[in-house]
């Protein structure tokens, strides 16, 4: 924290088998009105990478790559643009990113013909795809956040596949802030369709939906979650791990039985959540046997077994339109 009581945000990395904590920015203060900012992580799917977005050069918001093994970092477009968004293919060689280097925020593709990495990501080619926010890419298909002729957002998809001229933007529903499952089968986005653009986003709630992307049928889940702009947080390709703000508890949720549990692992007050491969790591005024202060992050594993007798012995029907 600066002496003006303004927090430098940094981003580390926990290594949970080694224990062993890495830090990847350098949140110095580099003048008295400057306070560098680094969020938005996203992992590469072999884990040896991650893409975040940085004020670290005090000039602008921009898009870093940092390799693991290497423990090396590069500016991946060096301008003084504002770029954000990153999203990493399945392959690993392939990114998505927004920009607004052209006037308004735009959807940008980088191909590289091997897997991207500090040496080769200046090298790679760029395209422009949409006018848009939030994008992930399925495949060959980007979905992605709009505004709407009302003032609303919406949730888009459009296809890499087809020529520029012939490709085309296809409504999926009211909502913003997606994520797509481990599997590639399903997104689920926050779908208050009262949230408008000028709305604040800050510790606002929102039922989530749904999409199975091989029916094309969306469900909501009417309860009210928080809303994160890396959207619902997958456990596993099956279960979303969400906070109830309501009760200040975390929510497992599973896609296929239609089953919430709510977990009494502590009360978590500071809103900050992340999980992946069966594992949630959450921010806490105070947690379930290990009492801490305001700043802690901690975390929990949940095996499949485990997630079975959980949703079998307290599961309950979500509420669902």
């Amino acid at each position: 924290m600066t002496s003006k009581g303004r927090y430098v945000h940094d981003i580390f990395i926990y290594n949970i088998e080694e224990n062993q904590k890495i830090k990847v920015t350098e949140g110095r203060k580099i003048s008295p009105d400057f306070i560098p900012y680094a969020y938005g992580v996203k992992w590469s799917s072999d884990s040896n990478k991650i893409l975040y977005v940085s004020s670290e050069d005090g000039k602008s918001y921009n898009i870093y790559l940092y390799a693991l093994v290497e423990r090396k970092k590069v500016k991946v477009f060096p301008s003084d643009e504002w770029d954000g968004s990153p999203f990493f293919s399945q392959d690993d060689r392939r990114m998505l990113f927004v920009s607004a280097r052209d006037g308004n925020a735009k959807i940008f593709l980088v191909e590289c013909e091997e897997k991207i990495s500090v040496e080769n990501i200046n090298t790679c080619n760029l395209k422009d795809i949409e006018e848009g926010f939030f994008p992930i890419l399925v495949n060959e298909n980007v979905f992605f956040v709009s505004q709407m002729k009302d003032g609303y957002m919406g949730i888009f998809r459009t296809n890499l596949n087809l020529q520029e001229k012939k490709r085309e933007k296809v409504f999926i529903a009211k909502g913003r802030f997606i994520s797509v499952s481990p599997g590639k089968n399903h997104i689920a986005f926050f779908c208050d369709e009262n949230y408008y653009i000028n709305k604040p986003a800050e510790k606002i709630t929102s039922p989530i939906c749904i999409s199975d992307l091989k029916t094309g049928k969306i469900y909501m889940i009417r309860e009210t979650f928080l809303v994160s702009p890396e959207g619902p947080h997958w456990l596993n390709s099956k279960t979303l791990a969400e906070i109830l703000p309501s009760e200040d508890l975390i929510a497992l949720i599973d896609i296929t039985k239609k089953q919430m549990v709510k977990l009494n692992v502590g009360t978590v007050k500071n809103y900050c959540i992340s999980a992946s491969s069966n594992t949630v790591a959450i921010c806490a005024f105070s947690f379930k046997k290990s009492p801490r202060s305001y700043n802690d992050v901690f975390y929990f594993k949940i095996n499949e077994e485990e997630l079975e007798s959980i949703f079998k012995q307290k599961g309950v029907k979500i509420n669902e339109k």
